[in-house]
């Protein structure tokens, strides 16, 4: 298996794939929503299934490549990684996103009250690369290589739990969490922390995807959870008013 993904020059097809795959999602979906006059995601089928996965995937292969097996890690080395994504990341995003302000007749620092909008990702995806930076020193310091997972599981389950939160909720309304996107990164933080464990122990991983029952047990997974969707959505639609007898 691991010979058919990974070739000599250290390169995994099927993830640089994932990750050419999503590219597309994303293009297709922009195409959808603002070139073919739809108003709405689930006014196209195919584009509703598509978003269904589109991020997830997105920050699933970001965490994949993120993890890098380093037994250096550093507080000056965290620092580096941390100034590179900051230039990169935070500044060109606040840099484009007020451009695009400017193009569209606001004033360039609105971002400051409504947050990144559609730049959104660029954004959460910085705080995930921090927390798991983070993480990795914190794990270099205690020596011990399962402090990361322990870490992981830990951010992931106190994200998972505050969606229930009304404090929590509060803040993601407030103009700070609108700027630092904090809503999807509770929402999507697992799907980073998951990318990063199937790299960690992609051998274990890679076993799992020759499995049969493995690839069917997603799809069904998958499918039930559409479903599950669907008439979630459709149960909150209000009924129209009962006609009044005469």
């Amino acid at each position: 298996m691991n010979k058919c993904i990974e070739e000599k020059t250290g390169r995994l097809r099927y993830f640089d794939a994932l990750r050419g795959f999503s590219m597309i999602f994303v293009v297709f979906s922009h195409v959808v929503l603002f070139s073919m006059g739809l108003t709405d995601v689930k006014d196209s089928t195919v584009n509703w299934v598509i978003m269904t996965f589109r991020m997830p995937l997105f920050f699933f292969v970001s965490g994949f490549f993120a993890y890098r097996i380093c037994t250096r890690w550093t507080a000056s080395l965290v620092g580096d990684v941390i100034k590179r994504k900051i230039q990169a990341q935070v500044i060109g995003t606040i840099v484009f996103c007020s451009l695009f302000l400017f193009c569209q007749g606001q004033g360039i620092f609105t971002w400051l009250h409504t947050g990144f909008q559609g730049y959104w990702f660029t954004i959460t995806l910085f705080q995930m690369f921090v927390i798991f930076l983070a993480l990795s020193l914190l794990s270099r310091l205690c020596c011990t290589e399962r402090m990361l997972d322990i870490g992981l599981l830990l951010v992931s389950s106190i994200y998972f739990l505050s969606f229930g939160v009304p404090v929590i909720r509060e803040f993601w309304d407030s103009p700070l969490g609108g700027i630092l996107c904090e809503y999807e990164v509770t929402r999507y933080f697992q799907f980073f922390a998951l990318g990063i464990f199937c790299r960690k122990y992609w051998n274990q991983f890679a076993r799992l995807l020759t499995k049969d029952w493995f690839k069917t047990l997603f799809i069904v997974i998958f499918v039930v959870c559409l479903c599950f969707m669907n008439l979630t959505e459709n149960s909150q639609i209000s009924p129209p008013p009962p006609i009044p007898p005469r």
